[in-house]
């Protein structure tokens, strides 16, 4: 036994273990105060510490009216922090839901804190810890528990997921699927490519095959732009061109645009 705990208190090393904290879902309290009804707001995680290091998984669960299949979803978080990084804040922060509903908890991301809402009544939120390889950053019951909404956050979503870059004041939207199996996409998207335009597609060696397939039963492919003036194209076909964009040796030429 004193072989074992001597184990579980030390660091994390190579061949060590770490002690067993996680794994329980805790309450975090109730998605709604008294009559009339207004939704809570709670504070999650904060540092606790200048010093402390956070390298740490926690699970949220934001559980709304049962009665509604749409009103439940569970979201992952990761929080990093070295323990020299100055200001006391955090140094990068994710969140994403990971099943369930996206869109049901309102997220107010701060340098050194996390707030949020369920977006729903009639039910609770809950958290876990999957993994802490450092101090915890999670806050003390009642979690700050209030119905004043939190200002000056920094960055919010309440359906696309977040990926917080402190270090250098990024803050990036990360895609998400609603309850009915549609896809949104806030960045870039590349298909056997990494995308340098919106929309990137590239398919090598495929002679005899087309790149690219659209099809519609009563309509074909719509292409639409704001701009009026005729140097603004919505359309173009182009040769001698690389799978990047850019213009092959002579230069890319137009073939046809509108």
């Amino acid at each position: 036994m004193l072989i074992v705990n001597l184990c579980l208190s030390t660091n994390l090393r190579a061949g060590t273990m770490l002690a067993d904290t996680t794994g329980r879902w805790i309450g975090l309290g109730t998605t709604e105060g008294g009559a009339p009804y207004t939704l809570y707001y709670y504070k999650l995680l904060q540092v606790n510490g200048a010093a402390h290091r956070y390298a740490s998984i926690i699970e949220l669960s934001v559980q709304g009216n049962a009665n509604y299949f749409d009103r439940q979803g569970t979201y992952r978080i990761r929080v990093d922090k070295f323990e020299n990084t100055p200001g006391s804040r955090f140094d990068g922060l994710e969140v994403k839901c990971i099943s369930g509903n996206p869109g049901v908890a309102s997220f107010y991301v701060f340098n050194d804190a996390l707030w949020v809402r369920s977006n729903f009544q009639w039910g609770s939120l809950y958290y876990r810890t999957v993994a802490d390889f450092g101090k915890s950053p999670l806050n003390a019951a009642p979690y700050g528990q209030t119905i004043t909404a939190p200002v000056g956050f920094v960055a919010s979503s309440i359906n696309y997921g977040l990926k917080c870059d402190f270090d250098n004041n990024k803050y990036y939207k990360l895609s998400y699927e609603d309850v009915q199996g549609n896809l949104a996409v806030a960045g870039k998207i590349g298909i056997g490519t990494a995308p340098a335009y919106t929309l990137h597609t590239v398919a090598s060696n495929n002679s005899g095959t087309s790149a690219a397939y659209l099809w519609g039963e009563f309509y074909g492919v719509t292409v639409g732009i704001l701009n009026t003036t005729a140097a603004q194209h919505a359309f173009a076909v182009l040769n001698n061109v690389n799978a990047n964009g850019s213009g092959a040796t002579g230069g890319g030429k137009a073939l046809f645009f509108v």
